[in-house]
């Protein structure tokens, strides 16, 4: 059973969560939450800090930034749970298994299995990039939000299916 932070409450005046958390299921932890288990929120200010830099090197961050035509990199939020939902992350063989029957799987590497086996954290970063390498045309052609909410606090993106 886990416990948010007090300061997580969901009553308050300010939600704790982002309207494209709300979005998702199941729910990712907010990007606020800098302590206690599964808190992301360190990282979210470190990827933060590093967007200025990037954007003056010629990336695009969306939503935020209008399509270049395709050129240039572009920076986005991933959950990777999205992309196993199902997966026991915890157990090593799910894991490897989950991997396993990836259609993309294929083109990697099995020096890799050993780092998914070992690692929860190595698991989220590649079936991130396979799910991103799979919806590469997609990536091309991202456009900047209309929403007003996605404006201001970002989007998890998510490939069209």
């Amino acid at each position: 059973n886990r416990q948010k932070p007090g300061a997580l409450s969901d009553e308050g005046e300010t939600p704790p969560l982002r309207t494209t958390e709300f979005a998702v299921r199941p729910r990712p932890f907010s990007v606020f939450q800098l302590v206690g288990a599964g808190a992301v929120g360190p990282g979210s200010l470190r990827g933060l800090a590093t967007l200025r830099a990037l954007t003056e090197a010629g990336a695009r961050v969306w939503p935020f930034a209008h399509d270049n035509g395709g050129a240039g990199a572009v920076v986005l939020e991933i959950w990777p749970r999205l992309f196993a939902p199902m997966v026991n992350k915890s157990d090593a063989d799910a894991r490897v298994a989950h991997m396993r029957g990836l259609a993309a799987w294929s083109e990697v590497t099995h020096a890799f299995e050993a780092a998914v086996r070992s690692s929860d954290d190595a698991f989220d970063a590649l079936v991130g990039a396979l799910a991103l390498w799979d919806a590469r045309s997609q990536l091309e052609v991202l456009g900047a939000a209309v929403n007003d909410d996605i404006r201001v606090e970002g989007c998890i993106w998510r490939p069209v299916r």
